[in-house]
C-alpha cells in the first residue's frame, strides 16, 4: 500500500499545519511547565530566554503572571535582570494578540514586582480601553490595582474600568474585588463619585444578606473604608453604619494593620451617632495585641484616635507602653505623629509628659534629627508645645537641624507652627527667626493663610524679634487678606505689631474697619488685647474704642482680671469718656480683686485715676486688694499705685502708708525717672492732705524732686499764643513759671498767685457727645495742688480759644472776660482794659451753638495748620507727664 501522491501547493500547506500543531503541543507543555509545582522564578526566566521567540500571547502573560506569584515567595530583586525588560517588550509587541483577562495578569505581574515601565503600561492601557468590557471582575479589579501600584495614572483608563465595575458589581464582585478596586482608586486619587455611591449601595445590600458578611475579610473591611476616607466621601452614613455592624462581629480576626487602617478611616468620619463607642469597642480589642503592632501601625491608630477626639487613657497609655520598645525602630514621621496625637488627646497627662520626654530623647539622636522633613519638624514642635513639656535642649537641637535647605521645603503651615511652637515655649533662638523672616519672600507670604499671618506676627512679637522689613510684608499679605479674618486674627495681628512697636496706620486702619461689624464675635481676651494694642500705637479711631467698649460692657461679666486692667487701661492711654463702662467694670470686678495680680491692679486704679473717675468703694476695695500683695509689687506697680490714690485726692492714709512704708523698707527697690516724678506728685498730695503725718520717703525727697524737675517744659504755640495776647491788654506775667514746690504753670503772676493753665487737646476726655468736654484726672490732679498751695487757677480751654483766635480783638475780649471772673483780692487788669459797668460782652465771644461750634472748628482747622502743629506738640508734653 502506497500513500496517495499530493501537489506541491498541498505538501507545503500540510506542513505548515504539522508545524502550528507542533509549536502548539510546545505552547502547551511550556505552560503546563511554567505552571507545575516545582517551577521557580529561574525556571521560568531561563524557560523565557530559551524559547521565548516561540512564546504565544498566552505564554508570555502566564511568564509574567508566573514570575510575580512566585517572587512573593522569594522576594528576589528583579529590577536589574534583562530577561524581565525583554519579557515587557515582547508583551507589549504582541498587545494585540493578547485576552481580556492576559492584559490584566501581565500588568498585576508587574505591578507586584514593583516595576514601572512606562511603555507597558501606556500599551496596556490603549488596548484595555477597547475591551474593558469583557473584563470580568478579578481583571477589573487587578488591572486598577496594578496601574495604582506603579503610580501611573490613566484617566481615560480608569473611568472605563469603573463603568464596567459599576455593572457588574451584584452579580461578579467578590469582597476582594471591591475592596481592591476601592484601594486602587484611592491610591490614584481617581475622584469617581458614582463610582463610590454605586458600591457602596451593592456593597450594602451584600453586607445584609444572611450570611454575606463572611465573604468580607478585616482587610476588605479595613481597605474599603480606607479608600473612602482617603477620597473624602465620608457621608454614606447607611454604607458605614453596616461597616460598623460586621467589623464589630469580626474584630476578633482583625490583624494589626487591620485595626490601624480602619480606625485610620473612621478617624475621618463626621456626625456619625455610634461612632465614639465604636473607637472605644477598638481599644479594647487592639489593647491585648498592640505589643504585636508596627511603629507604623502604633502611630496611626494613635492619630485616628486623636483626629477623633477620642480620649481614653487607658489605650494612650498601653500604647506608650507598647511603643517604648520600639522607638528605635522609629522614623521620623513616626515620632512626629506620635507626639502631635499625645499632644492633642492628652497633653497634660503625667505618663503623657514621661513618654513624649523619652519619645524626644531618642527623636534627638544625630541619626534621627537629620533625616526629619519640613512636615516632621513643624508637627514635633508644635506637639511639644502644645503638651507644654519644657524640654529647652530639644528645642535648640530642631533649631540647628533647621538649615536652609530645608526652611526653603517649608509649606506656610510648617513655618506657622514652628514659629508659634518656639514661641508658646519661649526659645529664645533669634538665628533660626532671622532665617525664617529671610526665606519668607513677600511673595510667599500672600501664599499663607489668615491663621498662618497671624501666628507668624504673634510668634515674633513673643520673641521680641523685631524684623521690620518681615513685619511690613506681613502688613501688606494681610491687607489683601482681610476679609477672611477672624476675631482671633484681628487681636492677635493688633497686639504683635504694637508689642513690638510697629506702627501700620494703614493696617490698623484697615483692620478697624474690617473688625468693627465682627466685635460682637470676639471673646473678651480679644477685645482686651485689641483695645490694648490700638492705644499702645496711639490710635486717634475714637469711634473704635467706644465701639470695643460698648461690646465689652455687654460681656463685662465673663473678664477675667487681664481682661479688665487691658482694657480700663487702653481706654485710660487714649482718654476715651466711657462712664457707663467704667461702672459696670467696677461693680464687676470688685469682687474679684483679689484674683488680680499686682500689676493688674495697679494698671487699674492707674486707668480710673487718669480718666478722673472716683468710685469710693471700688477704689477702697483695690486698697484692700492691694495691701494684701505689696511684697510682690514691682516699682512700677508702687509708684502706679500711689499716684493713682493721690490723683484722685484719696483721704485715707493706709494705703499711703502702706505703699510708702514698704517702699523706704526696701532699698533694692529702684525706681526710674518717670516712677520717681509719679511719687513726687504723691509726696505733695501727701504733704497738703496729712501735714502732721510724716511722709515715709523724706529722706528721699530732692530725688523724688529733681526727677519732677527734669521732665522740663515744651510751650505749644497756643500757649505762647495766649501769652502775647496777655501782653497786649497789659497783664504782665512770668511765662512757664515753676513754683517753690516745682510745679509748671504756663503763665502766671506769682505775686499775686494767679496761674493761666492753656489747656490743649490731651488734657480733656473724648466723649461720643457734643458739649463741653471734660478734663481728665491729671489735669484736675494739677489744679488742686496749685489751689491748695494758694493758686487761683484760670483755665484756658483749646476749643475755647480756638474760637476766638481768627482775630486779636476776639482773644482780647475773652481774655478779659477770663480775668474779670477772678475773685477781686486777684484782679489785676489795669483800668482802661476793664469793659465799663454796664458793658455787655459781645454775642460773638460766647461760646457758639454746636452748629456754630463745629463749622467754626472746621474753619479753623482748614486755616491754621500752624497752630494745630503747636496743639499737637502740647498733646505729646502732656502725654508724657501721663
Amino acid at each position: 500500500f502506497f500513500p496517495l501522491e499530493c501537489s506541491r501547493g498541498q505538501t507545503k500547506k500540510v506542513g505548515a499545519i504539522m508545524s502550528q500543531e507542533a509549536a502548539r503541543k510546545h505552547q502547551i507543555l511550556w505552560s503546563k511547565e511554567m505552571t507545575s509545582r516545582d517551577a521557580t522564578v529561574e525556571s521560568v526566566l531561563t524557560l523565557y530566554a530559551r524559547n521565548g521567540s516561540k512564546f504565544s500571547a498566552r505564554n508570555l502573560a502566564t511568564a509574567a503572571h508566573r514570575i510575580a506569584k512566585y517572587n512573593i515567595k522569594s522576594r528576589l530583586n528583579l529590577r536589574n535582570d534583562q530577561r524581565i525588560y525583554d519579557l515587557a517588550k515582547a508583551c507589549q509587541n504582541r498587545i494585540s494578540e493578547m485576552e481580556a483577562q492576559h492584559l490584566g495578569n501581565i500588568a498585576w505581574a508587574y505591578g507586584k514586582l514593583g516595576i514601572s515601565i512606562p511603555s507597558l503600561f501606556d500599551a496596556i492601557a490603549d488596548f484595555a480601553l477597547k475591551m474593558a468590557h469583557e473584563f470580568d471582575a478579578q481583571t477589573l479589579s487587578n488591572t486598577a490595582w496594578a496601574f495604582a501600584t506603579v503610580r501611573i495614572k490613566k484617566p481615560k483608563l480608569f473611568e472605563a474600568l469603573a463603568q464596567n465595575a459599576i455593572l457588574k458589581f451584584d452579580h461578579e464582585f467578590k469582597a476582594q474585588d471591591f475592596a481592591i478596586i476601592c484601594w486602587a482608586f484611592a491610591t490614584i486619587n481617581y475622584q469617581a463619585i458614582d463610582f463610590y455611591k454605586s458600591l457602596a449601595k451593592v456593597v450594602t445590600a451584600r453586607l445584609e444578606k444572611k450570611g454575606e458578611q463572611i465573604f468580607f475579610s478585616p482587610q476588605n473591611l479595613s481597605n474599603i473604608m480606607w479608600a473612602y476616607a482617603t477620597v473624602g466621601i465620608t457621608t454614606e452614613n447607611v454604607f458605614f453604619r453596616t461597616i460598623i455592624q460586621i467589623t464589630l462581629r469580626t474584630l476578633h480576626e482583625f490583624a494589626a494593620q487591620d485595626f490601624a487602617n480602619i480606625a485610620w478611616a473612621f478617624a475621618h468620619i463626621k456626625n456619625l451617632p455610634q461612632l465614639e463607642n465604636f473607637f472605644h469597642t477598638l481599644a479594647t480589642e487592639a489593647i491585648p495585641k498592640l505589643n504585636k503592632f508596627k511603629p507604623k501601625e502604633l502611630t496611626n491608630f494613635a492619630w485616628a484616635f486623636a483626629t477623633a477626639n477620642i480620649k481614653n487613657d487607658i489605650l494612650f497609655q498601653a500604647i506608650a507602653q507598647a511603643a517604648l520598645p520600639k522607638l528605635q525602630a522609629f522614623i521620623p514621621q513616626d515620632f512626629a505623629t506620635m507626639s502631635w496625637a499625645f499632644a492633642v488627646i492628652c497633653g497634660q497627662k503625667k505618663y503623657t509628659h514621661q513618654f513624649l520626654k523619652t519619645l524626644a530623647q531618642e527623636a534627638s539622636q544625630p541619626n534621627k534629627i537629620n533625616k526629619f522633613k519640613a512636615q516632621d519638624f513643624a508637627n514635633i514642635t508644635w506637639a511639644f508645645a502644645t503638651a507644654n513639656i519644657q524640654l529647652p535642649q530639644f528645642f535648640h537641637t530642631v533649631a540647628k537641624a533647621l538649615s536652609p535647605k530645608i526652611l526653603k521645603t517649608y509649606k506656610p503651615q510648617d513655618y506657622a507652627n514652628t514659629a508659634w511652637a518656639f514661641a508658646t515655649m519661649n526659645i529664645q533662638s533669634p538665628e533660626l527667626f532671622q532665617a525664617i523672616a529671610k526665606e519668607i519672600k513677600p511673595k510667599k507670604l500672600h501664599e499663607f493663610s489668615s491663621q498662618h499671618l497671624t501666628n507668624m506676627a504673634w510668634a515674633f512679637a513673643t520673641l521680641n524679634i523685631k524684623v521690620p522689613h518681615f513685619f511690613e510684608a506681613i502688613a501688606d499679605a494681610a491687607l489683601i487678606k482681610l476679609s477672611n479674618f477672624q476675631s482671633q486674627n484681628f487681636s492677635n495681628t493688633a497686639w504683635a505689631f504694637a508689642s513690638i512697636d510697629i506702627k501700620h496706620p494703614s493696617l490698623f486702619n484697615a483692620m478697624a474697619i474690617s473688625a468693627l461689624p465682627q466685635l460682637n464675635n470676639f471673646k473678651c481676651q480679644e477685645l482686651a488685647n485689641t483695645a490694648w494694642a490700638y492705644a499702645t500705637i496711639d490710635s486717634q479711631d475714637y469711634d473704635f474704642f467706644f465701639a470695643i467698649a460698648d461690646i465689652a460692657q455687654i460681656k463685662i461679666q465673663n473678664f477675667c482680671p487681664q481682661e479688665f486692667s487691658n482694657t480700663v487701661w487702653a481706654m485710660a492711654v487714649i482718654g476715651i469718656d466711657v462712664p457707663s463702662f467704667f461702672n459696670a467694670v467696677a461693680i464687676q470686678a470688685q469682687s474679684k480683686l483679689n484674683e488680680f495680680a499686682p500689676r493688674e491692679l495697679a494698671n487699674t486704679a492707674w486707668a480710673y485715676a487718669n480718666l478722673g473717675y472716683v468710685d469710693h468703694s471700688f477704689f477702697q476695695a483695690i486698697a484692700t486688694a492691694s495691701i494684701a500683695k505689696l511684697s510682690t509689687f514691682t516699682p512700677q506697680d508702687f509708684a502706679n499705685m500711689a499716684w493713682a490714690f493721690a490723683c484722685v485726692d484719696w483721704k485715707e492714709l493706709n494705703i499711703f502708708h502702706a505703699l510708702l512704708n514698704t517702699i523706704a523698707a526696701n532699698n533694692n527697690i529702684i525706681f526710674d525717672p518717670r516712677n520717681l516724678s509719679q511719687l513726687y506728685q504723691v509726696f505733695l498730695h501727701f504733704q497738703l492732705e496729712f501735714p502732721h503725718a510724716t511722709f515715709p520717703l523724706v529722706h528721699n525727697q530732692q530725688k523724688l524732686f529733681a526727677a519732677f524737675q527734669a521732665q522740663g517744659v515744651r510751650p505749644s504755640k497756643t500757649q505762647r499764643s495766649v501769652a502775647a495776647a496777655l501782653n497786649r491788654i497789659g497783664w504782665n506775667h512770668s511765662f512757664e513759671y515753676i513754683t517753690p514746690e516745682g510745679l509748671s504753670i504756663d503763665i502766671a503772676q506769682p505775686a499775686e498767685k494767679i496761674a493761666v493753665e492753656v489747656d490743649g487737646p490731651f488734657h480733656f476726655l473724648k466723649s461720643r457727645t457734643e458739649g463741653t468736654p471734660i478734663e481728665n484726672g491729671p489735669t484736675k490732679f494739677k489744679s488742686r495742688l496749685l489751689q491748695r498751695l494758694g493758686w487761683t487757677v484760670i483755665h484756658i480751654p483749646h476749643f475755647e480759644w480756638d474760637r476766638v483766635n481768627t482775630s486779636s480783638a476776639k482773644q482780647d475780649q475773652y481774655l478779659r472776660k477770663k480775668l474779670c471772673d477772678l475773685p477781686l483780692h486777684n484782679q489785676q487788669l489795669p483800668q482802661d482794659a476793664l469793659p465799663p459797668h454796664n458793658q455787655q460782652i459781645p454775642q460773638e465771644i460766647l461760646p457758639p451753638l454746636p452748629l456754630q461750634e463745629k463749622v467754626e472748628e472746621i474753619s479753623y482747622t482748614l486755616h491754621h495748620n500752624l497752630d494745630l502743629m503747636g496743639e499737637m506738640q502740647d498733646m505729646h508734653d502732656t502725654y508724657d507727664d501721663l
